[in-house]
């Protein structure tokens, strides 16, 4: 599961730092350049595109990123005029992407992100270390948990910012040039990146501030810029090392940074009381193995560079020093998030064969994470309980909290944005439409029957999981720990509902449901009752949610502390749950405007290019 966290993490990082960081950033030179429509039309692309990659965090400080380089390029052509067109494809770009953004801020209004993000005096896994910094020379330094032996703090993937020794050779020679002016928006981005990733008074100063949403946001991953930096200015440093001989600096720059892995390497095996003791871990011995490779590297490229004093053809070493920061990287990335066989991670075994093929919509829970990891059910269209989100509902959060403890809590205890339920005895499963239990271990609860057996993992149907929408008797008004408390009595929940808004009661009577149609934001459904009576709808209570009956729009009331409730009058109708959010589709008409503004400007720019 880390495993695909960190994919998912590391693919939205990429596709950022490597494909829409550069062209925001060519894009505003080219324009400033020559005010050409096609690099505003590219701007605003890659502007949206950012924000459309999916990773709120890294889109913060690809903005950023390019703020600063605007300003760093303004200040070399002092065109105001191309600079308004620049400033104007910034704010298209924002009404372009309001389909996304606004729904994602509603929600983290509503959500449960603060819980487990925030920084404390004494957290040691918010900022980057400063001995994590050493991973920039020698990524395995303090272990890899591919291998099973990381001893460093928290989160391998959080603090890693290897871009290749290779690399770092070619930032040394950029930034011992006596003219740094072209390089300088890349060394003040390396540094502010640096002085944001490590824990100082100025990089703890958002936190402690408080600040709205910059304070949830974990500062180490601002770590994507930093290897941008170095990648960008080992670029240009190659570029020098093949236009202009400076044999003598060159080779003094590879030796020092193969003399530097060196020392380190003594020291590493000269001071042992440093390493922790980690059960298992021969800590010191795991640095040391790791540092033959790095050690090999640095003398690879010590040995290239010295050999280039015989080398005419520059392309060549070009070719070799591609050659050596590829095989670099490659080990580095492969031995951490290597490819593997889509079956290993989604493998099709007849319990999800049956699962699968069941038509009416259902939950299943697991009694161990490692039965079905959370978010995987979720590929072979099965309705989970559980699940990993970065925001997830703070009411659901608490419930679920609730519900494992036994007691109404008002707090969520989910760690790290994972909600793993595992409770399966007392009537809160049968609540939440909760038909089928995979488990390891034998279970022996009234109304679960056994329905498979695969390997060690079996397969059980629960026979008292309420249908996903049903009928009560009646709605009780309660405060909202009685509501919780209700919801725990043996029996109530098959003929009642609990909230905090409203009451109704209606006697007992005949009824019937059929659901015609069910999808994540829609459900249509015929019934039919002798007198007017509460539906409950087993889906999470959220503004955007619409009912109607014989398509007129009724009132959702919250119940049972986190589902959805209509009253339904007496006789046959058609029932229609819908998502449809209005600030969701006012963004849209903002996002059209935004689109329509774009087509305008680039004509402008288009016809009358002498006056951007």
């Amino acid at each position: 599961y880390s495993g695909f966290y960190i994919a998912w993490l590391e693919w939205n990082t990429i596709v950022n730092a490597a494909l829409w960081l550069p062209l925001i950033l060519l894009s505003i030179f080219k324009f400033f350049e020559n005010g050409k429509v096609k690099w505003f039309l590219l701007l605003t692309l890659a502007l949206t595109q950012t924000v459309f990659a999916g990773h709120t965090q890294t889109t913060m400080y690809v903005f950023t990123a390019s703020i600063i380089y605007l300003g760093f390029a303004y200040s070399d052509v002092k065109n105001t005029k191309r600079l308004f067109f620049l400033t104007i494809a910034y704010i298209l770009a924002f009404l372009v992407v309001l389909p996304q953004i606004v729904p994602a801020f509603e929600f983290i209004n509503r959500s449960a992100r603060t819980i487990d993000q925030g920084y404390f005096p004494g957290r040691e896994d918010w900022f980057i270390p400063i001995q994590n910094l050493v991973q920039m020379m020698v990524p395995d330094y303090f272990g890899n948990p591919t291998t099973y032996n990381y001893w460093g703090v928290w989160n391998y993937g959080e603090f890693v910012s290897f871009a290749g020794l290779t690399t770092i050779y070619f930032v040394l020679i950029s930034l011992f040039r006596k003219k740094i002016k072209p390089y300088l928006f890349l060394i003040t981005l390396l540094l502010f990146s640096l002085v944001l990733a490590v824990k100082n008074p100025l990089s703890v100063l958002p936190y402690t501030l408080n600040l709205p949403l910059v304070s949830t946001l974990q500062p180490s991953r601002i770590i994507f810029l930093i290897d941008f930096a170095l990648c960008a200015l080992g670029a240009f440093g190659l570029q020098i090392f093949l236009t202009k001989k400076e044999n003598l600096k060159n080779s003094g720059i590879a030796l020092g940074i193969f003399i530097s892995v060196l020392i380190l390497g003594v020291f590493t095996y000269s001071v042992k009381n440093i390493f922790p003791l980690v059960a298992g871990l021969d800590t010191q011995n795991i640095a040391l193995r790791n540092l033959f490779v790095p050690i090999v590297s640095s003398g690879a490229i010590l040995s290239v560079v010295l050999a280039s004093n015989f080398i005419k053809k520059r392309n060549v070493l070009a070719l070799v020093f591609l050659l050596l920061v590829m095989s670099e990287l490659f080990r580095f990335s492969n031995k951490f998030l290597p490819f593997t066989k889509e079956s290993l991670i989604y493998p099709k075994t007849e319990i999800v064969n049956i699962l699968a093929s069941q038509n009416e919509p259902f939950r299943i829970i697991t009694t161990d994470r490692r039965i079905m990891h959370p978010n995987i059910s979720g590929v072979y269209g099965i309705e989970s309980i559980d699940g990993f989100d970065p925001l997830y509902l703070k009411s659901y959060g608490q419930f679920v909290s609730s519900w494992q403890g036994n007691k109404y809590t008002d707090k969520s205890n989910s760690f790290n944005r994972i909600i793993t339920p595992s409770k399966i005895d007392g009537p809160i499963i049968n609540l939440l439409n909760t038909k089928y239990v995979l488990s390891f271990d034998t279970i022996n609860v009234p109304g679960f029957e056994k329905v498979q057996q695969e390997g060690q993992t079996m397969l059980y149907k629960n026979n008292n999981a309420l249908p996903r929408l049903y009928f009560v008797s009646s709605i009780v008004k309660t405060s909202p720990e009685e509501e919780f408390n209700k919801l725990l009595e043996k029996g109530f929940i098959e003929k009642n509902a609990t909230s905090q808004e409203t009451e109704f009661t209606s006697p007992d009577s005949m009824s019937a449901i059929t659901i015609k149609n069910y999808k994540d934001n829609y459900l249509k459904s015929e019934v039919n009752t002798n007198v007017p009576k509460p539906l409950i709808l087993s889906n999470v209570y959220y503004p955007g949610w619409k009912a109607f009956v014989d398509n007129r729009q009724v009132q959702i009331y919250k119940v049972d502390s986190i589902l959805q409730a209509i009253i339904v009058p007496a006789g046959s109708h058609t029932i229609e749950f819908i998502y449809s959010d209005r600030n969701y589709q006012v963004s849209f008409v903002g996002s059209f405007f935004g689109i329509l503004a774009i087509v305008l400007v680039s004509f402008y720019l288009w016809f009358k290019p002498s006056r951007s």
